[in-house]
């Protein structure tokens, strides 16, 4: 938390993101299951949820793979492309 402190002292903006892409940048990277709760495995707590994704997004391929599969589930995709499609017929 400390290296958070300095948070506190921005007031821009501009000036907030250099700061935290500073702190970012010196703060060693963790892995959530072998950093986090393989160490302490009796106190770890699982219960099912429904309508609940849980993805990998520490590997970008996987954020693209989970992205591209959201877009095709939810629809959006198929509503942009449409919505393009019109625009080009009605500019045409």
């Amino acid at each position: 938390m400390e290296r958070f402190e300095s948070l506190e002292e921005v007031i821009e903006p501009s000036s907030e993101a250099r700061t935290l892409e500073k702190i970012y940048d010196v703060m060693s990277r963790r892995k959530f299951t072998s950093h986090l709760l393989q160490p302490v495995p009796e106190r770890v707590g699982v219960f099912e949820m429904q309508d609940m994704i849980w993805s990998h997004w520490g590997i970008p391929s996987a954020c693209w793979k989970r992205f591209v599969l959201l877009m095709k589930q939810s629809g959006f995709l198929a509503t942009v492309i449409r919505l393009t499609r019109c625009h080009q017929e009605r500019d045409n």
